[in-house]
């Protein structure tokens, strides 16, 4: 069975790897998982949405606490490998201009890490 999530480490970046943002209990899990992460001295992130090419209200919620939480720790965060839907969502919904978004999950690591 495949998980819902993972998370891998590259030096100075944790890669959240999501299949699903429509869970609140799979949410509040990547939340935590997040947390362990910064807990660690992570502060940069990139959530890669290559499985997820849908999200509800609850996975737009998940993906701004991830974001203030890597702010709040001084960091940055990027979603990469986004959907059209999903695009489209962070459109109407006026919050495509709060994210990062890269095509793909190394643009996103080099847009994060220039900006060191």
């Amino acid at each position: 069975m495949q998980k819902d999530f993972t998370i891998v480490e590259r030096p100075g970046v944790l890669i959240v790897h999501v299949h699903h943002l429509l869970s609140e209990t799979i949410n509040r899990e990547i939340l935590s998982a997040v947390q362990s992460g910064i807990d660690q001295g992570f502060t940069t992130f990139v959530v890669d949405l290559t499985d997820a090419p849908f999200i509800n209200s609850v996975g737009l919620n998940v993906l701004i606490h991830l974001m203030l939480r890597s702010k709040e720790a001084g960091g940055k965060m990027a979603i990469a490998n986004v959907s059209a839907k999903v695009l489209q969502l962070l459109e109407v919904t006026k919050l495509k201009s709060m994210f990062l978004i890269a095509p793909d999950l190394e643009t996103a690591m080099q847009l994060l890490l220039a900006e060191e």
